[in-house]
């Protein structure tokens, strides 16, 4: 897959995780909004879903390859 590809995917893929962050923010307390923050990165950043696709899109790659 086009390396060029992959990183606007994930660009666009962190724009979104940091408008929920100041949306969050915004909302609630800042002692709230730490156990949040920890909380949306671990479900959507490289242990969560971002990280689920990386080794998706990277298993395609290996696919492609052999």
């Amino acid at each position: 897959m086009d390396t060029n590809f992959v990183e606007e995917i994930f660009g666009i893929y962190d724009e979104a995780k940091n408008r929920i962050l100041l949306y969050v923010q915004a909302s609630v307390s800042p002692e709230q909004f730490k156990a949040l923050r920890k909380l949306i990165l671990d479900e959507l950043g490289l242990s969560g879903a971002e990280g689920k696709v990386k080794k998706l899109i990277d298993g395609k790659e290996r696919a492609g390859k052999s």
